[in-house]
């Protein structure tokens, strides 16, 4: 499958989502709901991984800024956000109103960051919906734009995670259809494509298993509510690019 066709569905899908709710409901629903749970879940994950002020953070997939507003209510002042709906990244702008902030729009795999400047890229629920070649060319932009030593943080689903399944299984009963697709990665794979492109594997963690440090109370869904630990659901990578 393209990546021009994919982006037209999640350009749809977008549309859809806008066309039938009022405008902060539409921002929540695009990226899957939950809006402040996640993104908060998403800064936790980032802070587990040594985030401090002087880091640059880039955020790859965006969309309506739940990471982003996470950071800008604690008014981190490195930040650059990307997304393929236009619409989405202007929303995640004016929602954070921080000026000294990038956003910007890619329709593509590059991503308008300079060479070496950057020392976390993000990429949270990105890798599930596209395949493995637009999965192995953003690890290698992102190895590109990280300083050495940087850090890739991204979710993932594995079929080695049970609660997974229902992601799968609800991709199979809508086969067929122009339903936005469901990628499942591995972990051979994941360390096959970090070894190609320089990173060392830090962490590969299971998704359906408390493991970062929480300041807060969260519920996620209708049944788990998180203390001390959190969990975001999907599986974590964590990637550290190596010295030249």
């Amino acid at each position: 499958m393209s990546l021009q066709t994919l982006l037209d569905r999640y350009k749809n899908h977008y549309a859809t989502i806008a066309g039938q709710h009022q405008p902060d409901d539409a921002a929540a629903l695009a990226v899957g709901g939950e809006f402040y749970t996640v993104g908060a879940l998403e800064y936790y994950v980032l802070k587990a991984h040594g985030l401090n002020e002087s880091m640059h953070v880039v955020d790859v997939g965006c969309g309506t800024g739940r990471l982003a507003a996470q950071l800008a209510r604690r008014g981190h002042p490195h930040y650059s956000g990307f997304d393929i709906m236009e619409s989405a990244v202007s929303y995640a702008r004016n929602l954070c109103r921080m000026p000294a902030w990038k956003f910007g729009v890619t329709d593509g795999l590059s991503v308008d960051v300079p060479t070496a400047s950057a020392d976390m890229a993000c990429f949270f629920s990105v890798f599930t919906h596209i395949t493995h070649e637009h999965t192995f060319l953003y690890l290698k932009e992102a190895g590109r734009l990280l300083k050495p030593g940087g850090l890739v943080i991204f979710t993932y689903l594995e079929f080695a995670v049970h609660s997974h399944w229902d992601a799968f299984a609800k991709a199979v009963n809508n086969f067929g259809t122009d339903a936005e697709p469901v990628v499942f990665l591995d972990r051979a794979g994941l360390t096959q494509f970090a070894n190609r492109l320089d990173f060392e594997v830090l962490a590969l963690v299971e998704g359906d298993k408390p493991t970062f440090p929480i300041e807060e109370e969260l519920t996620l869904g209708p049944c788990v509510v998180m203390k001390d630990r959190g969990l975001l659901g999907q599986s974590i990578g964590i990637l550290r690019k190596r010295p030249a």
